[in-house]
């Protein structure tokens, strides 16, 4: 048993050629989506590096100090966290510092924190983003954590992404992040912007897709038509789409030069058909003339063997009537001379 596969046509063809083209304009936009937000992301991880390089570098600066003599450890402790905490960026974002057991040592919006472990302080959805900092310095050096933490003078929790680096001098993290609310807001402008353009690029396909699908369906149906009812037979069927300057053109052209020659072969045919009844019909009176001139030659022929048959007969009776009489004289003389004998 084979397998017969599905056909389709153009029209069905053309939609899946549609359905195609927009999934894959969906795919790219998807792609494209993904890559943005994915580049925002990224970009913003490097602004919050060289933000808290900054804010390292200064700490870096005060323990140079502490070992050129210059101050103590502590003074230089100190004015490093009241340094750093007076810091600001961008929309008023600030600077963290965070020892290495778990210890808040400032942060300058939360000072209730300050002096506190934080080691087992949780985001809303349970991930413990001070332990989760201390690991990535202890593994890494530096790197990014993004965790739900709430806005300065709001309630509510808000995505947020940090960047924190290790300063192994002083057991210390210095750390900074920025709320990704605008990265989050980015993405729905993003993603509204991709499917606009995409219900544009669908419009504008289907737009061109429809009356091209119009175009090639309709005439080749009833191009399909056409030649089924001239393969039937049926030489009078009117050809469609004749006059186009298109492939479709092309096809109902060479339709109608097929259907032409069938007509010429038709006509020959029937050419060809009477000729040879008229062949039929000479011939036919040919021989009927020869059998009559046939027929008349035997019947004179025969006339002629009856005439001299007729007189054939006559001169036999006749010569009979001699033979008789020369028997009966004979007879007569033989008497006469026998009667002399005596």
């Amino acid at each position: 048993m084979t397998f017969a596969p599905p056909r389709f046509g153009i029209t069905a063809k053309l939609g899946a050629l549609l359905v195609t083209a927009l999934a894959t304009l969906a795919a790219l936009a998807v792609f494209t989506y993904v890559d943005q937000s994915r580049d925002a992301r990224t970009q913003r991880e490097h602004e919050l590096r060289h933000q808290v390089e900054i804010a390292r570098s200064i700490v870096t600066h005060l323990d140079a100090t502490v070992r050129r003599g210059e101050t103590t450890a502590t003074e230089a402790k100190a004015r490093a966290a009241a340094l750093v905490g007076a810091l600001r960026y961008g929309d008023g974002e600030y600077f963290f510092i965070l020892d290495m057991d778990g210890r808040m040592v400032m942060h300058p919006e939360r000072p209730e924190m300050n002096g506190t472990s934080q080691i087992d302080t949780r985001d809303a959805v349970g991930r413990p983003l001070f332990r989760q900092m201390i690991e990535v310095v202890r593994s890494a050096g530096a790197g990014r954590i993004d965790y739900m933490w709430p806005k300065p003078g709001h309630a509510e929790l808000v995505e947020k992404t940090s960047y924190v680096a290790g300063v192994s001098e002083w057991g210390w993290l210095i750390g900074t992040g920025v709320y990704a609310d605008d990265l989050a807001a980015g993405d729905r402008e993003m993603a509204l912007m991709l499917l606009a353009g995409l219900a544009v690029a669908a419009l504008a396909l289907l737009a061109v897709a429809l009356p091209i699908a119009r175009s090639l369906a309709r005439p080749l149906a009833a191009m399909t038509r056409a030649m089924r009812a001239i393969s039937a037979g049926d030489t009078t069927h009117a050809i469609p789409a004749l006059g186009r300057r298109d492939e479709v053109g092309e096809m109902a052209e060479a339709l109608s030069v097929f259907r032409d020659a069938i007509v010429r072969m038709e006509s020959l045919q029937r050419e060809r058909i009477t000729e040879a009844q008229a062949a039929a019909a000479r011939r036919k009176a040919e021989l009927a003339a020869l059998a009559d001139h046939f027929e008349r030659k035997v019947k004179c022929v025969v006339d002629r063997v009856s005439q001299s048959s007729t007189s054939l007969g006559m001169t036999s009776a006749e010569l009979a009537d001699a033979a008789r009489s020369m028997t009966s004289r004979s007879t007569e003389v033989a008497s006469r001379a026998e009667a002399s004998a005596h």
